[in-house]
């Protein structure tokens, strides 16, 4: 079955952080547009309420929605169960879903919102501390290239540092990184994503990079 269409998921035309002279380098995941789609069969019965097609349905993206809520909220408990209750809204909500248009947007969108309304929590104003670049836990690995374990090294504390220095964004700030920068979506359809416009997304993530080349100690580029 081909993949999701490029309107959708295609990555941007503009050139990506790590050609840009904006803000630092950053090591993504592969772009939106290079996961496989979901059977479209499956989508169907998933969209008439099939337990099982919904279920297969969840296996398909759980990893890929994770990954986003986990980097936003910097901890794997609460990502989980951020994760779980996007889920949960999927199976109430799936009516909703175009099911002749590839469901990451939507998901994309269900899990903006999720992510938004933990930020409005309770819990998110009792976690909201000041993350030092030295200590970062809870910070997912990311793949290196490295050849030799020195290197191996090196390059696991610059990416260790960038996930930590993510993670003191502003929380537009960071979702715009996460979503541009780790899940290969446009500024175009980030914007319809975030409910904002195309100019307005393609600046807050201007902004972001400048932001992270100041908490890198980079400096910023006018």
């Amino acid at each position: 079955m081909p993949g999701p269409p490029a309107d959708i998921t295609g990555p941007d035309s503009s050139p990506g952080p790590a050609g840009s002279s904006s803000g630092p380098a950053i090591v993504s995941g592969p772009p939106a547009g290079h996961w496989p789609a979901f059977n479209r069969e499956e989508l169907k019965r998933a969209h008439s309420g099939d337990g099982e097609a919904l279920g297969r349905f969840f296996d398909h993206y759980f990893d890929r929605i994770f990954s986003v809520v986990h980097r936003f909220v910097g901890s794997v408990d609460a990502a989980q169960d951020i994760t779980q209750d996007i889920f949960l809204k999927v199976r109430r909500h799936i009516s909703r879903l175009d099911i002749e248009k590839d469901p990451a947007p939507w998901l994309y969108t269900v899990t903006v919102n999720a992510c938004r309304d933990y930020r409005r929590s309770a819990w998110w104003r009792m976690s909201r501390q000041s993350v030092p670049l030295d200590h970062d836990p809870d910070t997912p690995e990311l793949s290196s290239n490295a050849t030799n374990p020195e290197q191996a090294l090196v390059v696991a504390e610059e990416e260790r540092r960038l996930q930590a220095a993510i993670r003191r964004l502003p929380p537009d700030l960071r979702m715009s990184v996460l979503l541009h920068d780790f899940e290969g979506l446009s500024h175009e359809h980030i914007a319809r994503i975030t409910g904002t416009s195309h100019a307005a997304a393609r600046k807050r993530h201007s902004r972001a990079l400048r932001a992270l080349a100041d908490l890198l100690g980079e400096g910023a580029t006018p």
